[in-house]
């Protein structure tokens, strides 16, 4: 009998990163692992990460393309995050299982002595699943594209090699629904020369930043996809700056990353550091 496991993580980028281990902890147990993904992502994303069935949407019609049946479909949306369950039966001929971490609610952990329920957004996914996410970095598997990294940097961009500047980046969400309000702490850099800031360029994706990242002298992030794929980088950063959403500093981003990021307070020097990830 076939074994499907469906994630429920459409969208956020960074979530989709992250919970890359869980994803892999059920095709250990021999399921063949189906994502279905946000329009916005759905081009591109099975590129850099060439390891599960990525497909495009929630609708109906985007499952039966990749055979899954009417039924399954109906199950994936019977079973959201809010709902706090993990579906498991037999549908047909499909030994069917469904993660459902987005917009997971507060749940109770399945296995307490594997990853304890911290309440943060990301952590209770891990908590939710059973599985300890100590290690998430060691499971995302990012297929590098370097001669768009190298189109990027030195065409699009016009950095010369052993340039110093700060890299910067205000966007939160998923196109369309995404925005850029930052100016808090912007200003300064924005109007600098050093400042190189993140934004949509056609014909290149988030992964393609990837040279731009690793190579920039001073890093300033919103905790959103690209803090991710830093965790996957050598970087050479002095500075790791992480303010969050509507600047409010909480432990949501504690015990995730091996880089020294440190909570943005108004001042470097009163900048605390984010515990690291153990």
């Amino acid at each position: 009998m076939k074994k499907v496991c469906i994630i429920n993580q459409p969208q956020g980028l960074g979530d989709i990163l992250y919970l890359q281990k869980i994803a892999y902890s059920f095709q250990e147990q021999g399921y063949e692992i189906y994502w279905p993904v946000n329009p916005f992502y759905c081009d591109y994303i099975g590129d850099y990460l060439n390891n599960f069935n990525y497909f495009c949407g929630i609708d109906l019609q985007s499952f039966v393309d990749n055979n899954l049946n009417e039924d399954i479909h109906e199950l994936y949306h019977e079973y959201p995050g809010q709902r706090g369950e993990i579906y498991s039966g037999i549908v047909g001929d499909i030994d069917l299982k469904i993660i459902p971490t987005n917009h997971l609610r507060q749940v109770d952990p399945l296995n307490p002595e594997v990853m304890t329920h911290t309440g943060t957004i990301q952590k209770r996914k891990y908590a939710f699943a059973g599985i300890s996410d100590s290690d998430w970095p060691d499971y995302l598997h990012i297929n590098r594209n370097t001669d768009k990294e190298n189109d990027l940097y030195y065409n699009v961009l016009k950095i010369k090699d052993g340039e110093d500047y700060a890299l910067i980046n205000t966007f939160l969400g998923t196109p369309p629904m995404h925005l850029s309000d930052w100016s808090f702490i912007l200003d300064d850099f924005l109007k600098s020369d050093s400042g190189v800031s993140v934004d949509f360029v056609d014909g290149f994706t988030l992964f393609d930043w990837m040279k731009v990242i690793e190579n920039a002298k001073e890093i300033w992030m919103e905790g959103s996809a690209m803090i991710w794929i830093c965790e996957k980088l050598d970087l050479k950063a002095d500075n790791l700056l992480l303010y969050q959403r509507n600047g409010n500093f909480h432990e949501e981003m504690h015990g995730l990353f091996s880089h020294p990021w440190r909570h943005y307070g108004g001042a470097l020097e009163s900048s605390p550091l984010i515990p690291l990830r153990v």
